[in-house]
C-alpha cells in the first residue's frame, strides 16, 4: 500500500525538541499519517489530517513530500492569524521556561513570509479536501509534533541551497522607497497593466474558517500577462486583502516555491501585528501598522484592522470589490 511504502521511506531534518528525537511511530500513534495526496508540478505531496494543539486553535498538518530519491521528507505546515493562508514551518527559535522546559518562542519566516507561503493549488486543496481535524489534547505533546520536524533557526541548510534568496518584484509602486517608513501610501499603490489581476479570469475559489477572521472568501485571479496569481480574501466583516502573489516556478521538496513574490505593502493583511504602547506618548514595541491601525478594531489585544484606514484606500483593492 502506497501510504506504507511512504512511511517507510519518510525521513526527517530536524532536532531534538525538549530532548525528544519525533518518530514515524510517534505520527502514526496521532494517527497523522499520510491519508491526502496531491501532486503540484511534479510534486507529489501526502498530507496529514489536520490537527489543534490543546487549546490553541491554529490549524496544522504534517506533510510527507516526495524527493527525486524515492524518499519522502516529514515537514510541518500551519495556518497564519493575520494572513490567514499556511506556510511551512521551515525552522524556529525556542526558550527555556521556569520548569526547564523548551518553548517556542518564534517561526523563521525565512527570506521573507512570502517566501514560505505554500502555492496556492495546495492552499485550495487543504481548505477544501482536508477537512478532518484531530484534537491532541497534551499541549507538551502536541508542540513535540509540530516542532519535532524542523531545525533551530540558523542550522537549516535546506531552505538557503532550494530557495531563491532575491524575490520577484511586480512592476508598479508598491515598495517603500523611503526606509523610514513601513508602508507606501495606500492612494499611490498602482500595478502596471501587464502585471495587474484579470478580474475576468478567476481560477480558483473557495471558503475556509479563521479563528479572527471568521468565514474566509478566496478567489484567485491570474495577471493580464499569466505570469502571476493574486489571491484576494474577504473576511467576515466584508474586508479585502491581498493574501498572496504566486508564481510558476518549481515546487520544491520544501513544498514551497524555488521563487517567491515580493508584495510590498500589497501584503498587509486586515489584521496586523501590534502589541500595546511602552510609554504615555503610544509609542509602540512593535508597530507594523505604519501608524494606518485603527485602533477601534483589535482582535485579542494584539491584531489591529488594517482596513478602514490602509487597505479600503487602495485602488486595486477598490477595484477588486467592485467587481463583486
Amino acid at each position: 500500500m502506497i501510504f506504507d511504502y511512504i512511511l517507510s521511506n519518510s525521513y526527517f531534518l530536524s532536532r531534538p525538541f525538549n530532548k525528544k528525537v519525533l518518530t514515524i511511530d510517534d505520527l502514526v500513534r496521532y494517527k497523522l499519517s499520510p491519508k491526502h495526496h496531491i501532486s503540484i508540478g511534479g510534486r507529489s505531496i501526502y498530507l496529514s489530517d489536520k490537527f489543534q494543539i490543546a487549546s490553541n486553535e491554529v490549524p496544522r498538518l504534517i506533510a510527507y513530500i516526495a524527493g527525486d530519491d524515492g524518499k519522502y521528507l516529514v515537514s510541518s505546515f500551519f495556518l497564519s492569524k493575520s494572513q490567514g493562508l499556511y506556510r511551512l514551518l521551515r525552522a524556529y527559535k525556542y526558550r527555556i521556561d521556569e520548569e526547564g522546559n523548551e518553548q517556542p518562542s518564534w517561526n523563521d519566516k525565512g527570506y521573507s513570509e512570502e517566501s514560505i507561503m505554500l502555492p496556492f493549488e495546495l492552499q485550495y486543496f487543504i481548505s477544501t479536501q482536508n477537512k478532518d481535524i484531530i484534537k491532541i489534547a497534551d499541549k507538551m505533546e502536541g508542540i513535540q509534533i509540530f516542532y519535532g520536524t524542523a531545525l533551530e533557526s540558523g542550522t537549516d541548510t535546506m531552505y538557503s541551497k532550494l530557495i531563491i534568496e532575491d524575490p520577484l518584484k511586480i512592476s508598479g509602486d508598491i515598495y517603500t522607497a523611503d526606509k523610514t517608513k513601513i508602508k507606501t501610501a495606500p492612494e499611490t499603490i498602482y500595478i502596471e497593466q501587464n502585471e495587474k489581476p484579470d478580474f475576468n479570469n478567476l481560477v480558483l475559489t473557495w471558503e475556509s474558517e479563521s479563528d479572527i477572521y471568521g468565514k474566509i472568501t478566496s478567489r484567485v485571479f491570474k495577471s493580464m500577462n499569466g505570469k502571476y496569481s493574486y489571491l484576494f480574501l474577504t473576511d467576515a466583516l466584508k474586508r479585502a486583502w491581498i493574501g498572496g502573489i504566486d508564481n510558476d516556478s518549481e515546487v520544491t521538496i520544501l513544498g514551497i516555491r524555488k521563487r517567491w513574490v515580493s508584495m510590498g505593502s500589497l501584503g498587509t493583511p486586515a489584521y496586523e501585528y501590534q502589541v500595546e504602547p511602552i510609554d504615555e506618548n503610544g509609542k509602540y514595541k512593535i508597530d507594523e501598522t505604519g501608524g494606518y491601525g485603527n485602533r477601534d478594531l483589535i482582535y485579542d489585544d494584539k491584531y489591529v484592522d488594517m482596513y478602514q484606514n490602509y487597505l479600503s484606500l487602495i485602488p486595486l483593492i477598490q477595484e477588486f470589490e467592485a467587481t463583486q
